[in-house]
């Protein structure tokens, strides 16, 4: 089973436009999934471990990339772009509605 998820996960890169925007990380990411929580951008980028390198930079995820000022590995690009693919598919999440009253108090 784990051979047919990540065969999956392959096939779904051809899906979504490997080119990075003259932007941030953050919304390199999410153009995955434009209406997606920021809470979802941030699990996606920890998923494909984005989050890894990202904090390397001055200002994280908000981090504008370019190739003169923040060039990016083609394994960093990669791994946006698998972001984009956990964004795409993933049910947008809302963690708030998930917690109940009675799991607060």
């Amino acid at each position: 089973m784990q051979k047919k998820n990540i065969d999956m996960e392959l096939s779904l890169t051809d899906d979504i436009d490997m080119h990075l925007i003259p932007d941030s990380i953050y919304n390199n990411i999410k153009v995955g999934n434009p209406l997606a929580s920021k809470l979802d951008v941030i699990y996606a980028a920890e998923k494909a471990m984005v989050l890894d390198f990202a904090w390397e930079f001055p200002k994280g995820l908000d981090t504008f990339v370019d190739d003169e000022r923040h060039p990016l590995s083609v394994e960093q690009k990669q791994q946006i772009n698998l972001a984009r693919i956990y964004l795409k598919n993933a049910q947008t999440t809302s963690y708030d509605a998930d917690i109940s009253n009675s799991d607060i108090f």
